[in-house]
């Protein structure tokens, strides 16, 4: 889908963007203004049948003790970060990308930088923290727009109805 022009347009660019979550991704690809969903991916929680886990109860003065049932949460985020590394060694190798955009929760960032491998790492241009897995890539894009103006700073108007509403004398030097 085309990108709208006040957004980055990562012109002669490939740059991917990867949204996670506790325990789902999306993988975005943008070049020449336009961008992609390559792969949303979700880990489920098992279902389990048995209901064995660990409880405790008190009765007449006694404790019993037991469990209570839980999913793994360690087992179901090692999957989820497996498969994220494979998934992003397959698609650097197919479509070397130039740069890299993170999108993640605080407590998932260090886990993805220590899966993913140095190379790739070095590519990350900004890590954004925040769980953005449900947005859709124009927000992504938003965000991208503003950290880079945060850093650079907007001199002049993005769009070009603020430059006629502003007036041609002002930006003569600019063009």
């Amino acid at each position: 889908m085309k990108i709208r022009k006040e957004l980055p347009q990562f012109t002669g660019e490939n740059a991917l963007l990867l949204v996670t979550g506790e325990q789902s991704a999306k993988l975005y690809a943008a070049k020449n203004g336009i961008i992609e969903e390559i792969e949303p991916h979700t880990i489920l929680n098992p279902r389990y049948t048995d209901r064995e886990g660990f409880f405790a109860e008190k009765r007449d003065a006694e404790f019993a003790s037991g469990s209570v049932y839980e999913p793994k949460k360690l087992y179901i985020r090692t999957k989820f970060l497996h498969w994220l590394r494979d998934e992003i060694d397959h698609l650097d190798h197919k479509s070397k990308f130039a740069s890299i955009y993170l999108f993640s929760p605080d407590f998932m960032t260090r886990e993805v930088y220590a899966i993913l491998p140095d190379e790739i790492c070095d590519r990350i241009r900004f890590n954004i923290r925040g769980n953005l897995v449900e947005e859709r890539p124009f927000i992504l894009l938003r965000r991208i727009r503003d950290e880079i103006e945060k850093i650079i700073g907007q001199k002049v108007p993005r769009k070009e109805d603020a430059r006629k509403l502003l007036g041609k004398d002002e930006f003569r030097d600019i063009k």
